[in-house]
């Protein structure tokens, strides 16, 4: 991870949860100087340029846009934000890492992608699930032929209550923005879609509540995945809150000759027939430090592995079918 070149300048647009873990990745890369934040909560902001000695600080994105020389922007702000926010930067000719989901809207991704390819910038987003070894594991298991001929995939979102005690935010139970849909489904949604292609045929039902801002609390949904060459592969997507329910993210694919279970993110497991699950022993590594890295190769011109936002749009096509749009 050793590099002789300058180091590249980076300005961070939101430091809420995710984008605070992001920052210590950035601050962690030898690569990487940290040179502006940018945060409307003038607390959060102070409380991180406590850290962060000669860090230029804003409460205005714009004005670090204007101000500020750095190579690259990592914008983590909620999702109906991004294409305004994303298409000044691009205008800027910054590189880019946002989180995800892209856009709050295909229109919205699309714009977004056509501004990064016009701006000639490194663009990628924040999927972490994928940087895991729990991720990296099971996608090997699947192109190694480990689990056989694969049969089906299911998805499974259960949350007793959503947000969850440490998400509480003034936009993630909204049905504008906000919901389990968009925030768990699209982790693995992009690992689907590496492996196994694009989503054709959907069916879908979303529960909604009575209060029209609230999110879904409910969904049901069948899909097709196909490259353009194999047979498709069958996805079942069950996602439930506000309900008798243990916590439960999962994504389990079943082959013909095995199962393996991504569950809760770093858990892999996997059974063969009339056999329980196994838990896989995985060597554990910082996995946004592994994200950072290879923008960090991206930009410098090297090989990398980096989650575009053209496969960005096209995890959100499938997250606006499943949700009816």
């Amino acid at each position: 991870m050793e590099m002789d070149m300058d180091q590249i300048k980076v300005g961070i647009i939101g430091l809420g949860s995710v984008g605070s873990k992001v920052k210590q990745a950035l601050d962690a890369h030898p690569a990487m100087e940290v040179a502006a934040l940018c945060e409307q909560n003038l607390d959060l902001l102070h409380s991180h340029l406590g850290s962060s000695e000669g860090v230029a600080a804003y409460s205005d994105y714009r004005s670090l846009l204007e101000r500020e020389q750095v190579d690259l922007i990592y914008l983590a702000v909620p999702p109906k934000h991004h294409h305004a926010i994303a298409l000044d930067i691009l205008r800027a000719g910054k590189h880019l890492l946002c989180e995800k989901p892209l856009a709050n809207s295909v229109e919205e991704a699309e714009e977004m992608l056509a501004a990064a390819d016009r701006a000639g910038v490194v663009h990628a987003m924040n999927f972490p699930t994928y940087y895991r070894p729990s991720g990296r594991a099971l996608l090997n298991l699947v192109r190694e032929g480990k689990l056989g001929a694969i049969r089906k995939i299911a998805i499974k979102a259960h949350f007793p209550q959503w947000p969850r005690s440490w998400q509480r935010n003034s936009w993630i139970s909204s049905r504008e923005q906000g919901g389990f849909v968009r925030e768990v489904l699209p982790h693995f949604l992009q690992l689907a879609h590496r492996c196994f292609g694009k989503a054709g045929e959907i069916i879908t039902r979303v529960e909604y509540p009575a209060d029209s801002e609230a999110c879904e609390t409910g969904i049901t949904a069948w899909m097709a995945l196909t490259d353009g060459g194999n047979d498709p592969i069958p996805v079942l997507i069950d996602g439930l809150s506000q309900a008798g329910v243990k916590e439960e993210a999962s994504l389990t694919i079943y082959g013909s000759e095995g199962t393996a279970q991504l569950i809760d993110w770093s858990g892999l497991r996997i059974g063969r027939a009339e056999e329980d699950f196994t838990e896989l022993a995985l060597e554990q590594h910082d996995h946004l430090l592994e994200l950072v890295d290879h923008v960090a190769r991206a930009i410098r011109g090297d090989h990398h592995d980096l989650i575009t936002f053209r496969e960005g749009l096209e995890v959100q096509r499938t997250l606006e079918m499943l949700r009816g749009n």
